[in-house]
């Protein structure tokens, strides 16, 4: 676990402890690690696998390609889909601290436990679409929050209705509503500003 996701979960266990109206002294300290701006909603990350499965093959795992619709027959697509499929809820305070390479790990972690096959975080790189819908590598050492603000500038406030329209957002109608962030999984590339 990385040092500042570590600090994340201890920072959140003490505030937990904390009563504000007990302990006036410390509400200087939990207006610091309390968010300052707006809500912040938690976000539920949707990661696409599909493009995983090639990278196995070249370390000689055939695990994904052995569940996938055309070797089970009886396995139906949206299995597979949910099967090829990362999904996590992040917590509003976890977002602000989530690194992409702690991302990485946790999917490497997953495709572990799932396919029995060990593959190196650092071999994998996560993509997504700007407000274009033109796709981009996420760099390692970016934060969720700091690319949600850059990249989907009004996420506080609903999703959006995709790339068509991007402009046009459907509000969140339950604060408990978690933004989506939909990612793809794929062969790290040696250089990272050049997309195949």
């Amino acid at each position: 676990m990385s040092q500042t996701l570590w600090l994340t979960h201890l920072i959140t266990y003490v505030l937990n402890l904390i009563d504000p109206a007990t302990e006036p002294s410390l509400q200087g300290c939990l207006a610091i690690c309390s968010p300052s701006e707006g809500h912040t909603p938690s976000t539920l990350v949707s990661v696409n696998l599909e493009q995983v499965r090639p990278v196995l093959s070249e370390l000689g795992h055939d695990h994904m390609d052995m569940t996938s619709c055309s070797e089970l027959p009886g396995l139906g697509r949206m299995e597979e889909i949910a099967l090829f499929t990362y999904h996590v809820l992040i917590h509003p305070t976890h977002v602000r601290s989530l690194m992409v390479e702690t991302l990485l790990y946790y999917i490497s972690q997953h495709i572990h436990y799932t396919w029995d096959c060990f593959i190196e975080h650092t071999s994998l790189d996560l993509r997504w679409q700007d407000i274009t819908g033109d796709t981009f590598v996420l760099r390692n050492e970016h934060l969720l929050f700091d690319l949600l603000h850059e990249h989907r500038p009004r996420w506080t406030e609903g999703q959006e209705l995709g790339i068509l329209f991007p402009n046009e957002i459907r509000p969140f109608v339950n604060p408990n509503q978690p933004y989506i962030m939909r990612l793809s999984c794929h062969k790290a590339l040696p250089n990272r500003n050049m997309l195949p």
